[in-house]
């Protein structure tokens, strides 16, 4: 796995990224305004950028839990309307990445409806999670800001805010980066701990600020979720501020 670089000019002071995931475009429950109005907000500032994370489609067939009779489109409409509702924002996409509703159809078929999406949005792809690199501004030192993220959709459930928080942090066991999002668990969550670093070269130890993120989602409660007993969602995005002046990251939910 490699790095996804971006590098930014010199004159901002920050960079927005909105992590979107678990749109579920195909479920009749998906909030098509709620959506539209944080791809305008993007759209709206030349240094605000976006991560489709996942689950943009809801892709219910007949073996899986979604109910196909309740459907408000097939996967092959829901592609569709996907290409034309981000396509706007085709160069603010920094990646996209695999949901486990669209692995449905790639592990049955092979053919890899997200990476159809992301070629057709000119976007890069990575099905199980993507490292980015970013570089911003201009710090105390006269150089670049420079960041680290890792986005992936995650797995798994968690019934309380405490096993829903684990699912992000238990990425950290694995990968050290300054930011870490998740899709997957409907829920927004923002959150920081300091990582120490040895620093062998200097003969020091780094404190390291590592932030959490989930990207929340797109659903009005009811169906699957009101069967289920799942508490309902704050529907929408949470907003990442990466500062270009000093290393710096402010989540807003």
């Amino acid at each position: 796995m490699k790095f996804v670089e971006y590098d930014w000019p010199s004159s901002w002071d920050c960079v927005y990224i909105v992590p979107i995931s678990d749109t579920h475009i195909g479920d009749p429950r998906f909030n098509r305004e709620k959506l539209q109005g944080y791809i305008d907000w993007i759209l709206e500032r030349p240094n605000a950028f976006t991560i489709l994370n996942g689950d943009l489609l809801d892709v219910a067939i007949t073996e899986s839990v979604g109910d196909t009779y309740d459907a408000s489109m097939n996967t092959n409409e829901a592609l569709k309307y996907a290409r034309e509702l981000f396509s706007p924002l085709s160069d603010r996409i920094l990646g996209v990445t695999e949901g486990n509703h669209e692995r449905r159809v790639s592990k049955k078929t092979s053919v890899d409806v997200m990476e159809i999406l992301a070629d057709y949005l000119d976007a890069p792809y990575r099905a199980e999670g993507m490292y980015f690199k970013f570089r911003l501004g201009k710090g105390a030192n006269g150089k670049k800001v420079v960041y680290s993220m890792y986005a992936t959709h995650g797995t798994g459930g968690g019934r309380t805010t405490g096993g829903k928080a684990n699912k992000i942090k238990y990425l950290s066991d694995t990968i050290l980066a300054d930011i870490y999002t998740i899709g997957h668990i409907h829920f927004q969550i923002g959150f920081q701990d300091i990582y120490h670093v040895p620093d062998l070269y200097n003969n020091n130890v780094r404190a390291m600020k590592r932030t959490y993120v989930s990207s929340g989602a797109y659903l009005d409660w009811g169906g699957y979720a009101e069967r289920k007993e799942y508490p309902a969602p704050k529907t929408g995005s949470p907003r990442l501020r990466l500062s270009g002046k000093e290393k710096d990251v402010h989540v807003s939910i």
